[in-house]
């Protein structure tokens, strides 16, 4: 044990001062600043970028060094691998101070980590199917993640980490509540409960929920699965329903998924999207907007939603279009939302120009500014080649009528009239017959 100098049990001679030596480790080398660290000998990180610059040729004798310059350098080169291995050590010894840095350690070292945020070796099928990125992200936000599981928010937290996929969750007392209230008065909220159903004849009924998401093809549904099984609450079923698009517009200015007349020649304004709702604005032309992407070409036998609101502009409302089976923005089956005339109506617009053939009016009457929940169910009639089309407005069925098949399949899109405005909430697409899985309670 290390004293005062090298005197026994701190005695000093006569007249010296008392001065206490820094504590020194076994090899009698000072420790600085020992209560200040995080433990005994702690002196603080060293710098990132610190490495300790060694060549083992500099340590050969001089003069044998001369005489290997004279002989094409055999000794240094005889060295080169063993100078690479002790580099290789060096960076593994300096990677020490990062393993617990989840946004620094190395790739390699990331399935260690899993374990101690809780991904233990029975969850692998999950933390196994995650790319590297996913991965990191994952480990570092694991511990809020776990203490929040059970509720819908901490689900689709994960999936979307996991998947980055656009999805939605209806529980059972969403639907309770659309079906039940939103047909109570004129403010809607336009939310459809069609697309809101528990499995035909199931026991427990209110146990169910239902997540929505979108299978680009690209989807991992076991994936999906495994982590709905997971991260759901305790006795809880869920119905999963893979959808071929949803925006929820909950991301402002993500316009990614639609292409407008605006981009398509600067006609009108650009669209605007905030605060979970997509408004093409008021202007001196009429405006359309379409699902940009290539696989919406191909959509046909589906269930298209929009809600949809037609907005007051000055002392007057007007008239909403929406497109279905759409081949661009000017050529596509349409729904005119006519609020003046209380309306809604059934055609086709064709090289830019609408014609509608078929008229309904809602009971309660049509008001500016209010949500309503268009749902159109288009199929396709092998027998007669026309396309049989049911439209409902907040639950109501409207119009079931059979069309010429003008259209074979397409996008969706919306739009509105000269100096009018329309703004949408949600838009869905589900394909028919149901793409769907169940995780019951008993799932293993």
């Amino acid at each position: 044990m290390a004293g005062f100098g090298h005197y026994p049990f701190g005695h000093l001679p006569f007249g010296h001062a008392a001065t206490v030596e820094k504590i020194q480790d076994l090899a009698f080398n000072p420790i600085a600043n020992p209560t200040t660290g995080q433990m005994l000998g702690y002196d603080g990180e060293a710098a990132s970028d610190e490495t300790l610059g060694l060549e083992m040729y500099d340590f050969i004798f001089r003069s044998i060094r001369s005489e290997d310059e004279q002989s094409n350098l055999f000794l240094k080169r005889f060295l080169t691998g063993t100078q690479q291995v002790w580099e290789s050590i060096q960076l593994k010894i300096l990677e020490l101070r990062t393993l617990w840095d989840v946004t620094a350690v190395d790739d390699q070292w990331l399935p260690f980590l899993r374990p101690i945020v809780g991904w233990t070796p029975n969850l692998n099928h999950i933390t196994d199917e995650l790319p590297t990125p996913q991965l990191r992200r994952l480990i570092a936000s694991s511990v809020a993640l776990w203490k929040s599981r059970g509720n819908e928010d901490s689900m689709t937290d994960l999936l979307t980490l996991a998947t980055d996929a656009r999805m939605r969750v209806w529980n059972w007392f969403d639907f309770r509540w659309i079906s039940d209230e939103t047909g109570l008065g004129d403010d809607r909220q336009g939310l459809d409960s069609w697309l809101i159903s528990s499995p035909e004849g199931v026991e427990r009924e209110e146990y169910w929920s239902n997540l929505r998401i979108v299978d680009d093809g690209n989807l991992n549904r076991r994936l999906v699965r495994d982590i709905v099984e997971l991260m759901r609450a305790v006795g809880e079923c869920f119905e999963i329903t893979y959808l071929a698009f949803l925006d929820l517009f909950e991301v402002d200015d993500d316009d990614s998924q639609w292409y407008d007349t605006y981009q398509d020649s600067s006609t009108g304004e650009p669209m605007v999207i905030s605060n979970g709702e997509c408004t093409l604005g008021d202007s001196t032309a009429a405006e359309m907007a379409i699902v940009e992407s290539v696989e919406a070409q191909g959509w046909d036998n589906y269930v298209c939603y929009w809600r949809a609101k037609v907005n007051q502009i000055g002392a007057s409302a007007g008239t909403a279009t929406l497109l279905f089976y759409a081949t661009d923005l000017e050529n596509g089956f349409a729904i005119a939302l006519d609020v003046p005339n209380n309306r809604v109506s059934l055609g086709s617009i064709v090289a830019g120009v609408a014609t509608y053939a078929h008229h309904a009016t809602l009971t309660e009457g049509y008001l500016a500014d209010v949500y309503y929940g268009i749902r159109v169910v288009a199929t396709p009639m092998l027998v007669t080649g026309q396309i049989n089309v049911v439209l409902t407005v907040d639950g109501e069925e409207l119009l079931n009528q059979s069309i010429a098949s003008t259209f074979t399949g397409g996008a969706i899109g919306f739009g509105h009239a000269v100096d009018q405005t329309i703004t949408i909430g949600e838009v869905e697409v589900l394909r028919l017959p149901m793409d769907e899985d169940q995780i019951t309670i008993n799932t293993a």
